[in-house]
């Protein structure tokens, strides 16, 4: 009985099939990088974003109002206690002032005559 005679490159074709698939893989290491990349830069913006949404909290805008002006607080975004916002400016009355009394001169001219 004899042997067939082997007519194609057993190597060759090992390789020809293994190129396929390691390029199958070099492709797929490389769009996992990028979904990797994608979520850490994504991380990075929420990260930014909630800080600076604290900060506007923290020079007096309520969150109330930024989400009236379609900003809302960010998901994971630290809550600002009331007493750290700015104070809000608290316009007088004219009863408050009527009921305090006459606002005193400091012009050192005395009364007008």
């Amino acid at each position: 009985m004899t042997t067939p005679a082997i007519t194609e490159d057993p190597e060759q074709k090992a390789h020809a099939l293994l190129d396929n698939r390691v390029t199958a893989v070099r492709h797929l290491t490389q769009t996992r990088q990028a979904v990797i990349d994608a979520r850490t830069a994504l991380e990075q913006a929420e990260r930014a974003d909630a800080t600076a949404h604290a900060t506007a909290e923290n020079s007096g805008w309520s969150p109330e109002y930024l989400r009236k002006l379609g900003l809302d607080t960010p998901p994971g975004a630290p809550t600002v206690a009331p007493a750290a916002r700015a104070p809000k400016a608290r316009r007088s009355t004219a009863r408050q002032r009527t009921a305090a009394g006459p606002i005193p001169d400091h012009s050192g001219q005395g009364p007008a005559a």
